[in-house]
């Protein structure tokens, strides 16, 4: 197995030949593994609390934020991730009128599921 901390060590010639990536696509493949190596999302780095509750205080009013990680899935073709607030019960009206699905990463069923209608996920939550 290659692992994102070694990919750097990695011949290109294996990623083009064998695996038919793109050179353009191997050089940013290279470089956003270290980046994210590095980064608050790589497992066993609990990126699933906001870093800058880390250095506040451990009250109640100061407990570290739960991140998750969501999957928008077009219905056109196409998505993102995302990492957000953890996701709120809304008034079950739901907005029927979104050309996407929302998914959520269920950390203890190691899959993804779908977000339920009666849910909503404030998708441009500050960090702060």
């Amino acid at each position: 197995h290659i692992g994102p901390n070694i990919l750097s060590e990695i011949n290109d010639r294996i990623f083009t030949v064998e695996i038919g990536i793109l050179t353009g696509n191997i050089v940013c493949l290279k470089n956003g593994s270290i980046i994210w190596w590095n980064g608050p999302d790589a497992e066993c780095k609990h990126s699933n609390i906001n870093q800058s509750s880390m250095s506040q205080s451990r009250s109640p009013a100061h407990q570290p934020q739960k991140r998750v990680a969501y999957e928008k899935k077009f219905h056109s073709g196409g998505g993102c991730c995302f990492t957000g607030p953890l996701m709120i019960a809304e008034d079950g009206s739901g907005d029927m009128s979104k050309d996407y699905e929302l998914w959520y990463q269920s950390i203890d069923h190691s899959i993804w599921l779908s977000i339920p209608r009666e849910f909503t996920v404030c998708e441009n939550a500050n960090d702060n």
